[in-house]
């Protein structure tokens, strides 16, 4: 009996010490241009409090120093061109992104089916990872996760195995995701703005196919809304132009961005140029 309750109470400490303010963070290494074999590295983080969490990439610069030798040694271009914030509560995923000054977000049922394997495989720090398969996204995945580690929870989207993913690839090498550290932290908030564009995914995906159509939309109506005219003269990298030759110019940086970035993660996703107020981090 003393045995027994010996158990319960080391059980209960463990689950009590991971449902405080956890911080998991990601090295992930993607392929933006299918067309391409170049790879790119950026930096994330799964915050997780009290059953909810937060998968975001880390934006801010002080954050991404302590990690500097992990990118310096992926010999890759490193860059933050995946740009969202994906909470998880409960079987639910919520998905968010913010373009120009606006944060649109559409919500899902978590429903990932895995096959968990008996295959275990002595990762970097993790000797007991234990390999699952899934099809997600029109993709082949391989997970693998830890038990010793009682989150349930993972990079993305993913979640729902019996402990923590600390590596997770997609089967065609295009992208992939490993843990490189683990902190407690003060504070994680993995509440949602509350101020966001609710839609629902179908709908979210025409909107975002309309605004690739026209990159530039939001931002000439954002500048209006500042109380610049199309002639009113604007400073970039020194240079004098109007707010309209500028904004001409940034649709063709945006329309080349497009072409080079046709690879998401979910092959049906839409993938623009987010950008603008740093939700989390």
């Amino acid at each position: 009996m003393k045995r027994e309750f010996f158990i319960w109470c080391f059980m209960l400490t463990c689950f009590c010490g991971f449902s405080q303010h956890q911080r998991f963070v990601y090295l992930g290494t993607y392929k933006p241009d299918k067309t391409e074999e170049h790879k790119v590295a950026q930096l994330f983080a799964l915050d997780v409090s009290n059953g909810k969490s937060l998968f975001h990439s880390i934006e801010n610069p002080d954050s991404r120093e302590k990690y500097i030798q992990e990118l310096a040694s992926y010999k890759s271009i490193v860059g933050w061109d995946l740009n969202w914030y994906i909470y998880k509560s409960k079987g639910r995923v919520d998905f968010a992104v913010n373009h120009v000054s606006t944060t649109y977000e559409y919500g899902e049922l978590d429903q990932i089916q895995w096959k968990i394997t008996d295959r275990k495989l002595p990762l970097d720090g993790y000797s007991k990872a234990q390999l699952a398969e899934t099809e997600f996204g029109g993709r082949q995945w391989l997970a693998y996760f830890d038990t010793e580690i009682p989150v349930f929870d993972g990079p993305y989207k993913f979640s729902g195995l019996p402990g923590l993913i600390v590596k997770l690839e997609s089967l065609d090498g295009d992208y992939m995701f490993e843990l490189i550290a683990k902190e407690q932290v003060k504070e994680a908030s993995v509440d949602k703005p509350l101020n966001t564009i609710k839609l629902k995914k179908t709908k979210y995906l025409e909107l975002m196919r309309s605004k690739a159509k026209n990159p530039i939309a939001d931002w000439r109506v954002y500048y209006k809304n500042m109380g610049y005219s199309d002639v009113a003269t604007v400073v970039v990298n020194g240079v004098s132009m109007t707010l309209n030759q500028m904004l001409k110019e940034d649709e063709i940086v945006e329309k080349l961005w497009q072409e080079q970035h046709n690879n998401p993660v979910e092959r049906d996703d839409v993938w623009l140029k987010f950008g603008g107020i740093i939700l989390a981090d």
